[in-house]
This record gives C-alpha cells, structure tokens and sequence, in this order.
C-alpha cells in the first residue's frame, strides 16, 4: 500500500473520533497521518453553511454565506 490510501467507496468513514461522507485520502509523512475529504463542492457547501448558521436566519444572509463558502472553497 506504501504511504498512500484513497477509499473506494463514499463511506461514512471513521479516523479517529471523527466521521467523514464522500471519499477520504489517507497519507503518512514523518510518523504523521494526513487526512484529505473528497466531496463534491455543492455537499461541501450544504454542510458548512448549514454548521455555520442556524436555518432560522433571513434566507438572504443564508445566500450571502452560500457565495462566500463557495467563493473560499474554490479559491483555496
């Protein structure tokens, strides 16, 4: 397998105490574990908007926060 490992499936998959959905990239470097998430950018977007403000919010703040989840995660 060497130092790389990349999922087959979308899981829910476990490292750790933390759970990941769509695919994950496990790599080690100097005794380190690095853990990278595939998922698709609009799911990306669903979740942290909806971790970052409560549904309950004007519908407009919520699309001003859309545009800047989706303008971050394509920047980086």
């Amino acid at each position: 397998v060497g130092t790389r490992w990349r999922s087959d499936g979308d899981g829910p998959w476990r490292v750790g105490a933390r759970r990941y959905r769509g695919g994950i990239e496990l790599s080690s470097e100097a005794g380190r574990i690095f853990v990278v998430n595939h998922v698709a950018l609009e799911d990306y977007v669903v979740a942290t908007v909806g971790g970052e403000m409560p549904a309950s919010w004007p519908d407009q703040a919520l699309r001003a926060q859309d545009v800047a989840t989706r303008t971050y995660a394509l920047h980086q």
